[in-house]
C-alpha cells in the first residue's frame, strides 16, 4: 500500500508532480537494492513511484493524514495549508513563552457565563444563525460542513473582552507583560457534524494569547481540541504523537452527550510545553486559554454531532511585543524580526 510521506516533502512533490512519477531511469533498480529504505530523503522525492509514496497525501504536526487532493480540496487550500506547515515549523520556537503548559482549561467567569447562555438562546429563538464565509486551507466550511454565526452586541462584547483579558492576564503575568491589548473578538461560531480544524498557530502580531469560550454544544462523541508545546514540526518524529493520539481518540469515541464536564476533560494525555501533543475536551461553559501563537492547535477529528458554539478572544502584551507588531498575517517571524 502506498505511505504518505511527511507533510513538507509531501507539499514539495504535490505541487510539482501529483503522480509522484519516477524522475530517475534507475529508480527500480534502487528500490529492488532497498535504496527506499537506506537512503529516504533522496528516494522518497526522487523515485516517489519506485518507493511506493503517496505524495497526494500528508500528514500534519499531529500525525493526522490530510488528503491533499481530496473532496473539496482546492489549489487554495494546498497553498495554504503549505504555508502553515512552513510557519508551523519556524514560528513557535521564536515566539516568547509566558506559561510552563501553554494552555489551561478553566470555566467563564460568572456573571458573563449565564449572559453567553442567555443570549445564544435568544439568537437561536429569533432564528439569527446565519452562514459564515469560506475559510479555505483552514476550516472545511465551504461545502457540507458549513459554520455558522450568531452575531454578539456591544455590551456583551465588551465583558466579554475585560472578563477574558483580566483571566488571561493573571494566567500569564501582568509585572512581565502589561495589561493585555485586546485585538480580535468573533463569535458566536456553529461547528456543523463533520467540521474539521487543519493544524495552525495564529497571527503572531496580534493574537499572542487568546481563549475559546464553548456556550453550547449538541455532540454525540466529544471533539477536542488537539494542541501542543513548541518546535514539533522541526524536531520531533510524528509517530510517536499520532500513535498518542490514536490511543487518545479511542477515549474520545466513547463520550457522548451525557457525560459530565469533569469527566469529559481529564484527557489531556501529556503534559509539558514541551512539544507534546495534548488533547483538551470542553464542556459548555469551559474556556481555553492558550498561547495561540506558540502552540500549534487543531481540531482533525472530524465532529460527531449537530454543533458546537465558540467565541473566540485575541490579545497581545502590551509589553515585550514591540517587535512582533510588524510581522504580517501569513509572514514567518524570522523574515521580518532579528532574533
Amino acid at each position: 500500500m502506498p505511505r504518505p510521506l511527511t507533510a513538507l516533502a509531501a507539499l514539495a512533490l504535490a505541487a510539482a508532480n501529483p503522480l509522484c512519477s519516477n524522475q530517475h531511469a534507475e529508480c527500480e533498480n534502487w528500490a529492488r537494492q532497498g535504496e527506499c529504505a537506506k537512503n529516504p530523503s533522496y528516494m522518497e522525492k526522487s523515485c516517489a513511484a519506485a518507493c511506493g509514496v503517496d505524495c497526494t497525501k500528508a500528514k500534519d504536526c499531529f500525525g493526522f493524514e490530510v488528503d491533499l487532493y481530496g473532496d473539496e480540496m482546492t489549489d487554495h487550500d494546498r497553498d495554504t495549508f503549505a504555508n502553515n506547515l512552513r510557519i508551523n515549523q519556524h514560528q513557535p520556537p521564536t515566539v516568547p513563552q509566558f506559561t510552563e503548559l501553554g494552555h489551561k482549561l478553566v470555566r467563564i467567569p460568572e456573571p458573563l457565563r449565564s449572559r453567553l447562555f442567555q443570549h445564544r438562546q435568544l439568537m437561536l429563538d429569533r432564528e439569527l444563525l446565519r452562514r459564515e464565509g469560506c475559510t479555505r486551507g483552514y476550516l472545511n466550511n465551504c461545502g457540507r460542513h458549513p459554520t455558522l454565526t450568531m452575531p454578539l452586541d456591544r455590551d456583551l462584547t465588551l465583558a466579554i473582552n475585560r472578563a477574558t483579558a483580566e483571566v488571561l492576564e493573571d494566567w500569564i503575568g501582568r509585572e512581565k507583560w502589561g495589561s493585555l491589548v485586546h485585538t480580535s473578538t468573533y463569535g458566536i461560531r456553529r461547528y456543523t457534524n463533520g467540521s474539521t480544524l487543519q493544524a495552525h498557530v495564529d497571527v503572531v502580531a496580534t493574537h499572542a494569547v487568546s481563549a475559546i469560550l464553548n456556550i453550547g454544544q449538541d455532540v454525540d462523541s466529544d471533539w477536542p481540541l488537539q494542541i501542543m508545546g513548541q518546535d514539533l514540526c522541526g524536531n520531533h518524529p510524528v509517530r510517536r504523537v499520532h500513535h498518542a493520539i490514536e490511543q487518545a481518540s479511542r477515549r474520545w469515541r466513547g463520550g457522548r452527550r451525557g457525560d459530565s464536564g469533569r469527566t469529559r476533560r481529564k484527557f489531556d494525555f501529556h503534559t509539558g510545553h514541551d512539544g507534546q501533543a495534548h488533547s483538551v475536551v470542553m464542556a459548555p461553559g469551559d474556556m481555553v486559554l492558550y498561547e495561540s501563537a506558540k502552540a500549534i492547535h487543531a481540531r482533525m477529528i472530524p465532529l460527531n454531532g449537530t454543533s458546537y458554539d465558540n467565541v473566540f478572544v485575541h490579545f497581545r502584551p502590551s509589553k515585550g511585543w514591540e517587535k512582533f507588531v510588524g510581522v504580517p498575517n501569513g509572514g514567518v517571524v524570522a523574515d521580518h524580526v532579528e532574533l
